[in-house]
């Protein structure tokens, strides 16, 4: 398991930001910041973060506002993930990016930086990468949240708008409707059909839930819910000029695999990989699947980087 120092830096907002910096036994070649999903805590990350420290990567993870170790949005429940500004959030990678990981990491300055970033976390790179294009050399987009399915398959926008209204009316505090605490019961039955096919890799952010209760978080409250849709449907003409590698399971039930196929068109630089027995978590698929995964990245930031 990799080890770093836990530290906290507080964002624009005030709100207490969890992070660490993990650091190669030798000089790094590169920094590799990593994005977070939803409902993710960094703990999660320790296999990926393992494979590029010894690749010579130094890795810097955060988590969001609202999740993990980090400050929660309603602190007298703080199992609703409440982050209702999504440019709050861009504005937290920004710093981690730009004041955090330079202060942490000696001569972070001079190295060449890329991003790992999944789903609601590949979202939010987008929208910092939009305005700083050379923040990273390159970055990974997986399963990004371009558009997300409210009922778990691909709808017209018409009734994806219709379900979001419907499940945000009444107060932003309360639990988005069918909405609830984490329970590892739920997550037991949704991992299969939803994330991964990998049991023991679906086990892992459960069983980091189950061992630190703090860290567990369920779904969006109403104000967010509405927040993350208002961001998807800002995001469609968003240009980013750095370097892309989307990567794509084409079982994915959680995304919009078809809007983030046409995304990534209409992007300069986007190249495009398809993963035919994928979920959404492709970093936690069977190794039949994470495998070319892998490698995929791996070929990427090194041709990139060479």
């Amino acid at each position: 398991m990799a080890e770093a120092h836990e530290q906290f830096f507080r964002n624009d907002e005030g709100t207490a930001v969890r992070f660490k910096i993990f650091t190669p036994t030798s000089k790094p070649m590169a920094v590799i910041t990593f994005a977070e999903g939803r409902a993710e805590s960094l703990e999660k990350y320790d296999e990926l973060i393992t494979f590029f420290l010894n690749q010579g990567y130094a890795c810097a993870i955060f988590d969001w506002p609202g999740q993990g170790g980090s400050d929660r949005g309603q602190k007298d429940a703080p199992q609703k993930h409440s982050t209702p500004s999504y440019p709050a959030l861009v504005a937290t990678l920004k710093k981690f990016r730009e004041v955090i990981i330079p202060r942490e990491l000696d001569d972070a300055q001079k190295l060449p930086h890329v991003l790992f970033a999944h789903s609601m976390g590949a979202h939010l790179s987008l929208l910092y990468m939009a305005d700083k294009p050379n923040a990273y050399q390159r970055a990974v987009l997986s399963s990004p949240m371009i558009r997300f399915n409210p009922l778990g398959h691909e709808l017209p926008l018409w009734l994806d708008k219709l379900l979001v209204w419907i499940a945000s009316r009444g107060k932003d505090e309360s639990f988005m409707v069918t909405g609830g605490k984490w329970t590892r019961k739920l997550s037991d039955f949704v991992t299969p059909l939803k994330f991964t096919h990998d049991a023991k890799r679906g086990s892992v952010l459960p069983d980091i839930f189950g061992a630190n209760p703090v860290l567990q978080v369920g779904d969006w409250d109403k104000g967010t819910l509405k927040e993350a849709f208002r961001s998807t449907l800002a995001i469609q003409n968003v240009r980013v000029e750095t370097p892309l590698l989307m990567l794509l399971g084409e079982k994915d039930t959680v995304i919009n695999v078809t809007a983030a196929k046409a995304f990534a068109e209409k992007q300069p630089h986007c190249d495009v990989q398809l993963f035919e027995n994928g979920l959404h978590e492709l970093h936690m698929e069977e190794d039949a699947t994470r495998k070319p995964y892998m490698k995929a990245i791996e070929t990427f930031f090194d041709k990139r980087l060479s």
